[in-house]
């Protein structure tokens, strides 16, 4: 008799946005949406008040994770505390949290191993505990990622959370550094003629940043721990974020150019669908996917959708705007969802 097939684990980014204010009905709009698609949700509590209130909004019986507040430092006793609070009012109801790396785990190897084993021991004591996963964040070099991984490989109740697009981001920010090129998107771009000099050098790093993140993933997964992973993408010449950062992008999205290079006046992202279906076939072929879990963690962009069968979920609204633009972002990550889906069924 085969085996019977699994259906690798997918969720989606969920909360209320700064992009797109509002009220709780953007809440069950995002929860209708990944219902129907079949994904889970990543939800981003402030507060565990808040994380009970948001796990009223669990798109059915899917698969969800919760980033943890990012000021959460684990070297700290008070913040073990406080993950210890969210892990036993989730037991049972998410299989995982994220927190961020530190600095601090280079400068203090001793200190975050003692941190890390301590919190593993206290998941161990509660009952159906969430996996607390350890994202690189940007806090640490490249290479030590996958030394943070090697740190964590004993801990059966914690993992690493790989950022495929922070990898890539960071690659391109070093490499681009050791040039001497300004790592300001708004800066290369306000300078046409320097971009123009420039530009095969930002599109050879972009280009190395993809080779070697997919590298590092295929190193990392072939550990055998469970290991969850932030999917988007980006570009050292994107300004498109609120947040000030380079990625967080679709991997349809493309980047303008104020001139034309290629015979276009618009580039790709590190990774684009290509990459994305590489970085599938690095992680087919370094571990079984039920090991692993990916979310998509892209942020909204302009666009509206009209509300359709949702509008009832805002009667109470009088300006649909807002609404409409989550829509918009909602199709934006099913859409990305469906893609990386589909390359994961072609190699498991």
């Amino acid at each position: 008799m085969s085996a019977p097939e699994t259906t690798p684990t997918v969720m989606a980014i969920f909360g209320q946005r700064e992009e797109i204010p509002g009220d709780d009905a953007l809440l069950a709009l995002a929860r209708e949406r990944l219902l129907d698609a079949g994904l889970g949700a990543e939800f981003y509590p402030g507060s565990t008040a808040h994380l009970q209130s948001l796990l009223n909004y669990r798109p059915g019986e899917a698969v969800c994770t919760a980033h943890l507040p990012r000021s959460l430092n684990i070297l700290e006793e008070e913040d073990r505390r406080q993950i210890t609070e969210y892990a036993s009012l989730a037991a049972g109801q998410l299989s995982g949290f994220i927190i961020h790396d530190r600095p601090a785990f280079t400068h203090e190897p001793s200190a975050t191993q003692a941190a890390l084993e301590s919190m593993n021991k206290t998941l161990a004591d509660i009952p159906e505990a969430p996996r607390l996963f350890v994202e690189n964040s940007g806090q640490l070099a490249f290479a030590e990622t996958e030394e943070l991984a090697q740190m964590i490989l004993p801990m059966n109740n914690i993992g690493i959370c790989l950022d495929i697009s922070h990898l890539a981001i960071q690659f391109c920010h070093t490499r681009l550094s050791e040039l001497g090129i300004t790592t300001d998107a708004r800066s290369l771009l306000a300078d046409r003629e320097q971009l123009i000099e420039i530009m095969p050098h930002i599109q050879r790093v972009t280009a190395e940043a993809r080779a070697e993140s997919l590298a590092l993933i295929g190193r990392v997964v072939r550990r055998e721990q469970p290991i969850h992973f932030h999917i988007h993408d980006g570009h050292p010449l994107s300004t498109l974020s609120l947040y000030g950062v380079n990625d967080h992008l679709s991997f349809l999205q493309q980047i303008c150019l104020p001139f034309e290079w290629e015979g276009r006046r618009i580039v790709s992202g590190c990774y684009s669908v290509d990459g994305l279906r590489q970085f599938a076939e690095t992680v087919a072929a370094a571990a079984p996917l039920e090991r692993c879990s990916f979310m998509l963690e892209i942020h909204p962009q302009p666009g509206r959708l009209p509300l359709g069968e949702h509008a009832n979920l805002f009667a109470h609204w009088q300006d649909l705007r807002n609404a409409e633009q989550a829509k918009a972002w909602h199709n934006t990550l099913i859409q990305n969802a469906t893609i990386l889906r589909s390359f994961l069924s072609s190699v498991a």
